[in-house]
C-alpha cells in the first residue's frame, strides 16, 4: 500500500511552517531595528565625544577668544586663535564645520544631524575667557543633546 499525504495533513502542515516562518520573521525585524538603533545612538555618542574633544582642546591651547565677544552674548559659531591659527567653529547645512586656515573640515559623520549649536561667553570675574557650548545631534530616530563649559588657558 501506498502511503501519501491528505489534503487535511498538508494544510496542516503549511500552516505550522507559516507561523514558524511568521514568528522568525519577526524577530529578524525587531533584531535589525534593534540593532539599526544601536548603530544610530553609537554614531550619536561618538560624533558628540569627537566635536566636545575637539572644542575643548582648541580652546585649551587658544591665546584669544573672538566670538562670542562679550559676556552674555551667545552665537551659533565660536572664533578663537589657536597655535597661531584663525579658527571657526560654524553650523552649515546640518553639519558643524571646522574652518582654518588649511580649509574646511565637517565634525560629524555623514548621516549624523546638528540640529542645534549655540555658544555663550560666561562672565568671569577672573578674567579668563570661558564658553558654554550646546550641541544637539540626531541620526535616524535617536536625538541627543550635550552641553560643555570650558575656559582658555592662559
Amino acid at each position: 500500500m501506498k502511503r501519501a499525504f491528505t489534503l487535511v495533513e498538508l494544510l496542516i502542515y503549511i500552516g505550522v511552517i507559516s507561523v514558524l516562518l511568521a514568528i522568525l520573521g519577526s524577530v529578524v525585524v525587531s533584531t535589525l531595528d534593534l540593532q539599526l538603533e544601536s548603530q544610530d545612538t553609537s554614531a550619536v555618542e561618538s560624533d558628540a565625544r569627537y566635536i566636545l574633544n575637539r572644542i575643548t582642546y582648541d580652546l585649551h591651547r587658544a591665546t584669544s577668544l573672538t566670538t562670542p565677544a562679550v559676556p552674555g552674548q551667545t552665537l551659533s559659531n565660536l572664533a578663537l586663535v589657536a597655535g597661531g591659527q584663525n579658527l571657526i567653529y560654524s553650523l552649515s547645512d546640518d553639519t558643524l564645520i571646522l574652518t582654518s586656515p588649511l580649509g574646511s573640515l565637517p565634525l560629524t559623520s555623514i548621516d549624523t544631524l546638528v540640529n542645534e549649536f549655540s555658544v555663550q561667553r560666561l562672565a568671569n570675574p577672573g578674567g579668563i575667557p570661558t564658553v558654554q557650548a550646546q550641541i544637539t545631534l540626531t541620526r535616524g530616530d535617536e536625538t541627543r543633546s550635550y552641553q560643555l563649559s570650558v575656559g582658555l588657558r592662559n
